[in-house]
């Protein structure tokens, strides 16, 4: 039976190898009676094995083997620790121990079907509870698959209203540089003036020149050449203090710089999955917050709260460091009921019962 079930087939048992420690089908007997390593071994059936217990008359033995031991067959029981085991694991494992007996001894003793049921039961709901973890788990994956496409996807948005945001400065930037280009340009046009005042500085020679021989036009060209001079000397100053015809753009270094220090576009945001055994956690808000004055009579020294921890009976207990007390407060009242002294500064209180509590104190005593 052994080699059948290695090779995962079931067949009907008709002999049991005492050697083996094994069921035998026809074909296993067969191999047995045929190799000359295995003719020794005594095959027992039906008519040779008595035992009350079995259905079919072959003897009830196990034919686990031992994960451990491998080469040993799971036959005994520990009935001080509840565990089976080879021969091998109670030797070494259960020596001390006295109830200790081979399985087929105490099996009709010790089992009784309706425990496979049981049992068989249990398993069958911790497998479908097994099941119903993974497929949580799962449908946990899709969701953070899908949860992280979509993390992706806002990435990319918000890359995308950058660049938006990247382009309008580009246009106002370039548009800016358009404004100052025209203004500049529109000051390097004003020397066409100096074309004109050439123009005239060459009439006035051509006239000076064609007045040669009358005096009285050579004196009129005159006056208007030194008119001429005047004015295109004065011009000239002005086209002297044109700027250069040079024009740049310089950038502010504070967007650079801080987006070096950027790593990322921002932060990635986790919601760990509850665990599904345990209820989930509540989140509690601030509703309303009160002055609770703690001082009494007799203290000597500013109070200085290091710990403090609620009573069964709705009291909230105070370790007054500075003033060597506990201090018992009623919260309804907003008052101290009473305190206690302590012999060394409390650090910690934590209720124990109803009317006791462990102090904490600050010379390493509790």
């Amino acid at each position: 039976m052994a080699s059948c079930l290695a090779n995962n087939r079931t067949r009907e048992a008709i002999k049991y190898c005492v050697e083996c420690q094994g069921y035998c089908c026809k074909e296993c007997t067969d191999i047995h009676n045929g190799l000359p390593g295995l003719k020794g071994h005594a095959l027992l059936d039906k008519s040779n094995y008595k035992s009350s217990s079995l259905q079919a008359g072959l003897p009830a033995v196990p034919t686990e083997r031992c994960s451990i031991h491998q080469t040993k067959i799971v036959d005994m029981y520990c009935g001080n620790h509840d565990e089976v085991g080879c021969t091998t694991c109670m030797a070494l494992n259960h020596r001390s121990c006295a109830d200790v007996q081979s399985i087929p001894d105490i099996v009709d003793s010790k089992f009784q079907t309706t425990d496979v049921d049981k049992i068989h039961q249990t398993l069958q709901d911790i497998k479908m509870m097994i099941e119903k973890i993974i497929k949580s788990k799962q449908r946990l994956i899709e969701d953070l698959k899908k949860s992280k496409t979509e993390a992706v996807m806002a990435i990319k948005d918000f890359r995308k209203d950058m660049e938006t945001i990247l382009e309008q400065l580009e246009k106002e930037s370039i548009k800016e540089l358009e404004m100052k280009f025209i203004e500049e340009e529109s000051k390097l046009l004003e020397e066409k003036k100096a074309e004109t005042e050439l123009d005239g500085l060459k009439q006035a020679v051509n006239d000076l020149k064609k007045s040669e021989g009358n005096k009285a036009q050579q004196f009129v060209s005159l006056k208007l050449s030194l008119k001429s001079i005047a004015e295109t000397e004065d011009v000239s100053c002005s086209l002297q203090t044109s700027v250069d015809a040079d024009i740049s753009f310089s950038f502010d270094p504070a967007i650079l710089e801080f987006l070096e220090q950027l790593k990322t576009f921002g932060s990635v945001q986790h919601d760990s999955a509850t665990d599904l055994r345990s209820p989930k956690t509540t989140v509690y808000s601030v509703t309303r917050i009160e002055n609770l004055k703690i001082r009494v009579h007799n203290d000597t020294q500013t109070c200085c709260v290091y710990g403090s921890c609620l009573s069964e009976d709705g009291s909230l207990l105070l370790a007054d460091n500075c003033n060597k007390k506990i201090k018992r407060t009623d919260i309804a009242k907003m008052s101290v009921a009473d305190d206690c002294s302590v012999p060394a500064g409390p650090v910690g209180v934590c209720c124990t019962s109803k009317s006791e509590a462990a102090v904490c104190l600050n010379n390493k005593t509790i």
